[in-house]
This record gives C-alpha cells, structure tokens and sequence, in this order.
C-alpha cells in the first residue's frame, strides 16, 4: 500500500474508510488544480465553467438560479456571485421572470456557447490525461463504485 504519512495520513488496519476519504480528497485537489489552472487562460473558475456547462446542456432553455445552486450543489450566495460575473462577461443573459418578479432566469449566451466550444475540446483532454493514469481495465469497474455511491449517499441526504 503507498505511503500517505507526507499528507498527513497515518494508515491504520481496520480504517480503509478513511484511507478512501482522504485519498479522495487529495486526487480531487489535483484535479481541480489542472483544471483550474487551465480554465484561467480563459478568465474562468471551474464554478464558472460548470455553471456555462449545466446552462448548455439545458438546450436554451432559461433556469432558475436556485435550481442551478441545487445541480450544482453551491449556496445561493454563490450562485448569485457567479450569475452577476457571467453575465457582466456576457456569457449567459438574465432575466426577471414575468410570473415571479423576485426570481431571475438564466440561459447561456452564444458568447458562452462560442466560449465553451473553444474550450471542451482542451478541457478533455485534460480530464481524458488524468483518467487514463487509472489502467483501462479498472475504468468501468471505478466509475460503477463511485457512481453507486454518489447515488447512495445522494438517497441518504433525502
């Protein structure tokens, strides 16, 4: 088994549990730093970046920033941060909805539409890099755990 001491872990028998816990949270730190790191060549947070990709996949269709913060899982004062930066850069546009006036839509933009087909490609490959550092052979296996559990714990927070 690696040695985890250098970031703080100290791997006792019979706590798997939290080797997996903090394993996960060091590989997520990294990742998050590529992907960061690369989407500031573009002036964006990988916040912002999600945010322009859930609105993409919505096909034009305004949402709700509230139901963004719920997909997204970020407080509404985030979302709110993140709707006026996007929008001051023109890469989604709001609007005040005619039937709730203290409720704004949001729909990306073809600005942030051009944006993001400039950028996917790139940001794939980066994703793409980092995953094929797990054998090929694991890759179905790792993503059916980890989606199990994403969905269990999702059950469990209802």
């Amino acid at each position: 088994m690696a040695d985890f001491r250098k970031y703080g872990i100290k791997q006792e028998k019979g706590r798997d549990y939290e080797n997996i816990a903090y394993v996960m949270a060091l590989v997520y730190n990294i990742c998050e730093k590529r992907i960061n790191k690369f989407l500031e060549e573009y002036g964006l947070s990988l916040s912002q970046f999600n945010v322009l990709m859930l609105l993409k996949s919505m096909e034009g269709e305004a949402v709700n920033q509230l139901e963004i913060g719920r997909r997204l899982i970020v407080t509404q004062g985030s979302i709110t941060r993140l709707v006026f930066k996007l929008g001051q850069e023109k890469l989604i546009e709001v609007k005040q909805n005619k039937k709730n006036r203290r409720e704004n839509l949001v729909k990306i933009s073809k600005k942030g539409e051009d944006l993001l087909e400039e950028i996917f490609p790139k940001y794939d490959e980066i994703v793409k890099g980092m995953i094929d550092m797990i054998p090929s052979e694991n890759h179905s296996v790792m993503s059916k755990i980890l989606s199990d559990w994403f969905f269990k714990l999702q059950e469990s927070e209802d």
